[in-house]
C-alpha cells in the first residue's frame, strides 16, 4: 500500500522523471530543508520506478552507515517486498545483485565493476560530495559512467552548496546541472511541519581573529585552541543553565574529542546526564546513546562531526553552538537537529556562543557563494611584541624569536543578545527615547510626508515616516499614528500636521526591529502620558 505522502512530498516525487526527460544528459538536485522528509521521497520514487520500470537499476549512496540504513529500512516500511539490499562494511552486508542497492560511499568507491549496470544513482545528503575528481565520491562516478554512461544523477540535500566549491550547480565542472525541486526551512516551518528555532547569542564570546583557515574552513588545531579552554567552557555551561532549565533534550556541537569530554564534564558537574558522540563511538554506543535521547533517560550529549546528518531525534529542544564553522552548509545541518516536530515541543533554542548565525545570517536566506568570486585568500597576521616579526595570527610560537603567544582571551559580554535564525523572525530592542524631531521630508515626483526621528541617549536615530496625503494604506497608517498622539483633526496636508507637532504627545519608548536592514519601529510605549504600550498590527488597521 503506497504511503501517503505530504503535498511538497509528492511534487517532490512526481518532479523528478519530467525534469530527467527534459533535461537529457544532465543531473539535478531536490533540496529539503532537515527534518521535511527527503528518505520518504527517495523510497517513493524507487518504488514507482520499480513498478513502471522493473528493469531499472538504482543505488541509492551515501556517505555514513546510519543513513544507509535508516534510507533501507525506510523503503522497506512503505514497501516491504522491495527487491532491495545493501552494500556496507559497517552494517557488514555486501549485496550487489539486488535491483535496489543502498550504500556507503567509503564501502563501494572502488567498487563500480562489482554492480555492473546502474540507471540512476540517488545520492543522499549530496553536498558532501566534492568537486575533485580523486575523491571517492569522483571516482566511483567516473566508472560507473564509463559501465553506462547514460547514468542520471539525482542528489538529495538540504544545503545545495559546499564550503570549499561553493553551490553545488555553479561552474563548468559541476555535476549537478539544475533544482528538481526545493522546499526550504521557511517555507516547511510556515506550514507547520518544522518547528521554528529561537537563537539566541550569548553573552559569551569565542574570539576566532586569530584562527586562521583552509580551504575555506577554520583549521582544525587552531580552532580547538581558541574554543577548548577551561573559563569558555565553564562560562558556557553556566549560561546553559540559566537558558536550557526548561528544555527536554540538548544537544551540543564541540570542536574535538577533547573539547567533548570537557564540556560533557562541565556539565555532569551540574548533575545534569551528559554523553559523548564522536567518531570514535561504535554503531552499539551511538544506538544506545540516541535511544536514552529519544525515551528521556538523558538530557544531553556532546558531539564532534557525526550527528550533523542523519541524526532524528524529534525530541531536541535545545542546540548548543560551541563549534565555530565557516561553512553555512555546516551551520545549517547543525540547526537543523533541533527542527523536527515532537509533542510538547514548542520551538528550539539555538545557543550561539560560537556567533555563527551572525556571520551567515538567517538560515533561509543563506545560499553557497559563486565560485567566480574568489575570496582573497589573505589570512590573519599580528606581529611579534619581542621581535617586531610579522607572523601568522594562528601561530604560538614566533618562528624568529621563540617568543610565545598567550591564548586568546574568552569575551564575555555582561548580556546575552539576539540574532534572527529566520528571514521572518524580528530582533526587538526597547529604546528610551530622549528626544523626538520632525521635519517635512520631500523628494522630486513624489509627494512630501512627515519625517519623525527618535533619538536615544547616544544620539543613536531611529526614522519613521508618515503619508497624510497618500490615500489607501499610507493613509490608514497616518490617521492611526496621529491619534494614538492627539484628539485633534487629522490633517490632509504634512504642512498642516507639521505644524501642529508641538501638540503630539512623545513615547517615552518605543521598540524596533534591528534585524532588518533599516530598522523598524513596531511599538510605542505612552506610559508616561498615561497610555499603554500600543503594539502597531500595520494589516489590520482602519480608518
Amino acid at each position: 500500500m503506497p504511503m501517503q505522502l505530504r503535498g511538497y512530498q509528492e511534487s517532490a516525487v512526481s518532479s523528478i522523471i519530467p525534469w530527467l526527460r527534459e533535461n537529457p544528459g544532465q543531473n539535478g538536485l531536490v533540496v529539503m530543508a532537515t527534518g521535511t522528509g527527503k528518505s520518504y521521497v527517495m523510497a517513493e520514487f524507487m518504488r514507482r520506478t520499480l513498478e513502471k520500470w522493473p528493469d531499472t537499476r538504482i543505488i541509492c549512496a551515501t556517505h555514513v552507515a546510519d543513513l544507509v540504513d535508516s534510507n533501507y529500512k525506510e523503503l522497506k516500511n512503505i514497501w516491504p517486498k522491495a527487491p532491495a539490499g545493501v552494500y556496507s562494511a559497517g552494517l557488514k552486508s555486501r549485496d550487489t545483485n539486488a535491483p535496489i542497492i543502498f550504500a556507503g560511499i567509503q564501502s563501494i568507491y572502488n567498487r563500480a565493476y562489482d554492480f555492473q549496470k546502474c540507471n540512476i544513482l540517488l545520492v543522499d545528503e549530496a553536498h558532501t560530495i566534492s568537486r575533485e575528481g580523486k575523491s571517492r565520491w569522483g571516482q566511483f562516478i567516473k566508472d560507473m559512467l564509463v559501465i553506462n554512461p547514460r547514468m542520471r544523477i539525482i542528489g538529495f540535500t538540504a544545503t545545495e552548496f559546499r564550503l570549499d566549491s561553493g553551490n553545488l550547480i555553479g561552474g563548468e565542472d559541476a555535476l549537478f546541472h539544475g533544482v528538481i525541486y526545493e522546499y526550504g526551512l521557511l517555507e516547511a516551518v510556515q506550514d507547520g511541519y518544522l518547528c521554528e528555532i529561537i537563537p539566541k547569542s550569548m553573552a559569551t564570546k569565542i574570539d576566532m581573529s586569530a584562527v586562521g583557515k583552509t580551504k575555506g574552513e577554520y583549521k582544525q588545531g587552531e580552532m580547538d585552541r581558541a574554543v577548548d579552554q577551561e573559563a569558555i567552557t565553564k562560562a558556557a555551561i553556566k549560561e546553559l543553565m540559566e537558558y536550557g532549565h526548561d528544555r527536554k533534550t540538548w544537544m551540543l556541537f564541540c570542536t574535538s574529542v577533547k573539547h567533548c569530554q570537557h564540556v560533557c564534564e562541565e556539565i555532569r558537574s551540574y548533575g545534569i546526564s551528559c554523553e559523548v558522540v564522536t567518531g570514535e563511538t561504535s554503531q552499539a554506543e551511538r544506538e544506545r546513546i540516541y535511544a536514552a535521547l529519544k525515551n528521556g533517560s538523558l538530557r544531553s550529549v556532546c558531539s564532534v562531526a557525526v550527528m550533523t546528518t542523519g541524526t532524528n531525534i524529534p525530541n531536541i529542544d535545545l542546540i548548543g553552538g560551541l563549534r565555530p564553522t565557516a561553512s553555512a552548509g555546516l551551520l545549517v545541518q547543525m540547526a537543523g537537529r533541533g527542527t523536527r516536530l515532537s509533542p510538547g515541543k514548542k520551538n528550539c533554542l539555538y545557543l550561539d556562543w560560537a556567533g555563527n548565525i551572525a556571520n551567515h545570517g538567517p538560515l533561509d536566506k543563506i545560499r553557497g557563494r559563486d565560485r567566480s568570486k574568489p575570496g582573497d585568500g589573505i589570512p590573519p597576521m599580528k606581529e611579534c611584541p619581542n621581535c617586531s616579526a610579522i607572523v601568522f595570527a594562528g601561530i604560538r610560537i614566533c618562528p624568529d624569536c621563540s617568543h610565545e603567544f598567550p591564548p586568546p582571551e574568552p569575551k564575555i559580554n555582561a548580556i546575552a543578545d539576539n540574532v534572527a535564525m529566520l528571514s521572518t523572525q524580528k530582533i526587538l530592542e526597547e529604546i528610551t527615547v530622549e528626544d523626538v524631531q520632525y521635519h517635512i521630508h520631500e523628494k522630486k515626483g513624489k509627494k512630501p510626508c512627515l519625517r519623525v526621528e527618535y533619538y536615544d541617549s547616544g544620539y543613536n536615530g531611529y526614522r519613521e515616516w508618515i503619508h497624510f496625503e497618500i490615500l489607501g494604506n499610507p493613509r490608514i497608517r497616518a490617521a492611526n499614528w496621529w491619534r494614538l498622539r492627539t484628539d485633534l483633526q487629522l490633517p490632509n496636508k504634512t504642512a498642516d500636521a507639521f505644524e501642529l507637532v508641538k501638540h503630539l504627545k512623545v513615547p517615552g519608548k518605543i521598540t524596533v526591529d534591528v534585524g532588518p536592514k533599516y530598522p523598524e519601529i513596531v511599538a510605542y510605549d505612552f506610559s508616561g502620558c498615561q497610555q499603554e504600550e500600543v503594539l502597531l498590527d500595520w494589516d489590520n488597521l482602519s480608518e
